[in-house]
């Protein structure tokens, strides 16, 4: 997809920790990530064949808070399928769908997804409005009425 190694490059020069957590097993995974020269963004990665239960279980997602020693209260997931949706739900932390893979938007947020996607460019606005809202900056709308709105604004735009 274009945009997502900006954006990766983008978030680890803000100081974002990264994970990957994919149902692709590990060979495959690392063979994607270096094809991709895509690796190096990542602190952790957790697949299939790492003796986890998958998702939408949320047991790999704290398993990656805790190697990062990430307070989930800080934490987001951005997935493109129901299950990382409810993985991410399931182990208490935001969850963000993107409409660029697997996932329709419709089910994405029916999972429970607090703003679907439509391109790499959109998650910066997000992110950041999430940012503040963590660091208790009133002077935003609320989450609920923030995301709805990007999510309509998302799907008209496509």
């Amino acid at each position: 997809m274009p945009g997502v190694q900006a954006l990766l490059e983008r978030l680890v020069a803000a100081g974002c920790q990264l994970a990957l957590l994919t149902g692709k097993d590990r060979s495959r995974t690392d063979e994607l990530l270096a094809a991709l020269g895509l690796g190096a963004f990542f602190s952790a990665v957790v697949t299939s064949t790492d003796a986890l239960p998958t998702k939408p279980a949320p047991d790999a997602i704290w398993a990656i808070l805790k190697l990062l020693e990430c307070d989930p209260r800080r934490a987001c997931m951005v997935g493109d399928a129901p299950g990382d949706i409810e993985a991410a739900t399931a182990a208490g932390i935001y969850a963000i769908g993107v409409s660029w893979g697997i996932g329709s938007a419709d089910a994405l947020s029916q999972a429970g997804a607090v703003a679907v996607l439509a391109s790499p460019d959109d998650l910066d606005p997000c992110l950041e409005k999430l940012r503040l809202r963590l660091a208790g900056y009133a002077g935003w709308p609320a989450w609920d009425t923030f995301s709805q709105r990007l999510r309509y604004s998302s799907l008209a735009d496509r």
